[in-house]
């Protein structure tokens, strides 16, 4: 391993995710019959039977015209009341008189009848299913719960990359890995169980898998044609561990127009001849999986592209041992995974870079 310093890093080469009824009935039954009164006063009116004394026998009734014995028989009784024990009538006048009319009385009403529960009536019958309570009839009808099913959607997007959207309605602000050929990283659903980021796929035939910590996970799978026109450089890590790709195009040199790295991404939906770097991860949470791809043209310029990892010496990394990989896609085919471990220096370099290059030819692109 040869090591060299400039601009302060140090170079280092070869280094070995119901309702009730209110009836009102008036009640008219037990008032007495106007008519049936009328005729009962008129068979005892006073001079209305004349008894001839002693004789037994009825006087000589007066004479009466037609028109007088019509109405007379009209209101005559249908029965005469009976004569006392051997007295006879005699010379027996029927008369009428009107009756006055009666002042109407207010109709009596029944008392009013106890409460009841019209709807503990109602209940009873109303045909219940055996086992379960009918309830109320006004309650509302339970809502069913959510789906606690997770989805991951894909779409392609351009440049050989893929828009996902993960839908885990149960389970917000929750960790999950995303994995894709080789691929990890870790994220966060927001409060509503949702997350939506752009990853850049490395087949052309993508499938990507979004696992939580609880055994829950959905998997999505999308066609992406441009894949297979676009290489991939891919550096990944576990926690803060200070680490940057960058990219060097066209013989560029640090801070130039063809310099790309995480402050200078590029631009993802960019020209097919130029190149861009994503950081994929989420730093805040808990034992984050951290990813950088570097994405360029499967022909490049002559001049070609030139790749590099740098570690930041920090006080979270400085004077431990690192851990990370590389790995990719070069011309439609799957780059060999390498391990990296590497010692930092010691806190009295924070703030230099440890730079590795030439870490095996892949990571060094020639012109072509």
């Amino acid at each position: 391993m040869t090591s060299q310093l400039f601009s302060n890093r140090y170079v280092m080469a070869g280094a070995t995710f119901a309702a009730a009824l209110g009836i009102g009935f008036v009640m008219q039954h037990g008032d007495p019959d106007p008519m049936a009164e009328a005729t009962r006063a008129a068979s005892v009116a006073p001079g209305a039977a004349v008894m001839q004394g002693g004789t037994g026998q009825p006087a000589a009734r007066p004479e009466t015209d037609a028109a007088d014995a019509d109405e007379t028989a009209m209101q005559a009784p249908e029965q005469p009341v009976p004569l006392p024990e051997g007295e006879t009538l005699s010379d027996i006048d029927f008369t009428s008189a009107a009756i006055a009319p009666r002042p109407p009385e207010e109709p009596r009403r029944l008392s009013e009848p106890p409460a009841r529960d019209a709807e503990a009536d109602l209940r009873q019958l109303r045909p219940a299913t055996a086992g379960v309570d009918a309830g109320p009839r006004d309650a509302a009808p339970a809502r069913p719960a959510p789906s606690c099913d997770v989805v991951l959607d894909a779409r392609p997007r351009p440049n050989g990359m893929v828009r996902l959207a993960l839908d885990a309605p149960c389970l917000p602000n929750e960790r999950f890995t995303l994995h894709h050929n080789g691929l990890t990283f870790t994220a966060a659903t927001d409060a509503a169980g949702k997350l939506a980021l752009a990853a850049p796929a490395l087949d052309a035939s993508a499938v990507f898998i979004a696992a939580f910590a609880g055994g829950e996970g959905a998997v999505a799978q999308v066609a992406v044609p441009e894949a297979g026109v676009r290489d991939r450089v891919v550096l990944q890590w576990r926690g803060d561990a200070g680490l940057q790709l960058h990219a060097f195009e066209g013989g560029a040199q640090y801070n130039d127009a063809g310099h790309r790295w995480v402050d200078a991404p590029g631009e993802p939906e960019a020209g097919e001849d130029e190149g861009f770097v994503v950081r994929l991860g989420d730093a805040a949470v808990a034992e984050p999986m951290m990813a950088e791809v570097y994405t360029f043209p499967a022909e490049m310029p002559e001049t070609g592209v030139s790749v590099t990892v740098e570690a930041e010496v920090t006080e979270a990394n400085c004077a431990r041992e690192l851990s990370a990989q590389t790995l990719g896609v070069m011309s439609g085919e799957a780059m060999e995974r390498h391990e990296l471990t590497f010692f930092m220096p010691d806190c009295a370099a924070v703030g230099d870079f440890l730079v590795l290059k030439n870490l095996y030819d892949d990571l060094k692109i020639a012109a072509r």
